[in-house]
């Protein structure tokens, strides 16, 4: 078993290099350069005092996306924050998860292939405000009315063993959440 053990490492290691769902977009699109709505704006404000004094943060650590359907699209924001004294890639990947909150279904495995993202690159000790757009193509017709995915956050620049990553868990359902 112990001979197999860097084999397995490896396979894991080269598995989180090679995850789909990542497009490349216009950087316009995607960075501090969009034009945020006012609830945008309030929603990132009160992220950055929750990143202050962290090396990496992401915030919100949640993001709800309401009267949604197949053929729809919807762009949110994420913050970055890199607390670090290096500058820093950060790849904004899809995830499956099964640990849905009640009421929320998983999301089709196919929800990788519908979000459209961009490495970023995070200065030193400063914030970045990333887009990630989610479009369901039209004719999708076994989504859930609520389902749950993440984005996940990966500092690719770290070259250590073992790798930290952060996540957002995105809400998406047909009609407002009423809890």
């Amino acid at each position: 078993m112990r001979r197999f053990l860097p084999l397995i490492i490896g396979v894991f290691l080269l598995g989180g290099c090679l995850s789909p769902g990542v497009d490349s977009v216009g950087e316009e699109d995607l960075t501090d350069g969009v034009n945020l709505t006012s609830n945008e704006e309030e929603l990132i404000a009160g992220c950055e005092e929750l990143a202050t004094g962290k090396a990496f943060g992401l915030c919100p650590p949640e993001f709800e996306v309401s009267n949604f359907k197949a053929g729809d699209r919807a762009e949110f924001p994420i913050l970055l924050h890199n607390g670090s004294d290096s500058d820093i890639t950060v790849a904004l990947l899809a995830r499956l998860t099964q640990d849905t909150r009640p009421g929320y279904y998983p999301s089709p495995s196919s929800v990788v292939d519908w979000i459209t993202s961009k490495e970023v690159d995070v200065p030193a000790r400063s914030n970045k405000v990333a887009r990630v757009v989610l479009e369901v193509p039209k004719g999708i017709d076994n989504l859930p009315s609520r389902w749950e995915f993440r984005i996940f956050a990966k500092d690719i620049t770290q070259t250590a063993f073992i790798q930290t990553a952060y996540q957002v868990r995105i809400l998406v359902s047909e009609t407002r959440r009423s809890d």
